[in-house]
């Protein structure tokens, strides 16, 4: 059984930690389907790995429509910890759209492209408006 099977038919683990595992953007896609149907885990780690994003412009990568897809959809999700992995403009712009769609979501961080930047302050205007408690981008190092 892979990790995604296991976290598809989870009921009982609240924190899952994947930090630091070299884990890829296409090795993320299938932890983002079984979140879709998760409806118990509250924390999620996933900083510190091989997520490496091109400066897409126009359509957004798997990894980006999956991200966004947990986001607006997963309602037990508390804590989403993206820490050093640095999300381009069109991840950050999905992001911002489906952030206003998730109540459960209370601390998000994230390190933000030098070309994403910009889109921090509507993020975290669209996370004020939910009441969200703990919205931060990561320090860069």
């Amino acid at each position: 059984m892979s990790l995604a099977d296991a976290l598809t038919h989870n009921t009982t683990l609240l924190e899952l930690d994947l930090s630091s595992n070299r884990i890829t953007e296409w090795g993320m896609l299938p932890l983002f389907e079984a979140l879709l149907v998760n409806t118990s885990l509250h924390t999620l780690k996933l900083g510190l790995n091989a997520v490496h994003m091109d400066n897409e412009t126009i359509f957004p990568s798997p990894f980006s429509r999956a991200l966004a897809a947990v986001v607006t959809s997963n309602k037990s999700l508390v804590e989403l910890n993206l820490h050093n992995i640095s999300l381009n403009h069109t991840t950050v712009r999905l992001l911002a759209e489906a952030m206003p769609l998730n109540t459960a979501l209370q601390s998000f961080e994230f390190t933000p492209s030098v070309d994403a930047e910009d889109l921090y302050e509507e993020i975290n205007q669209f996370l004020e408006r939910n009441a969200l408690t703990d919205t931060k981008p990561a320090h860069r190092d």
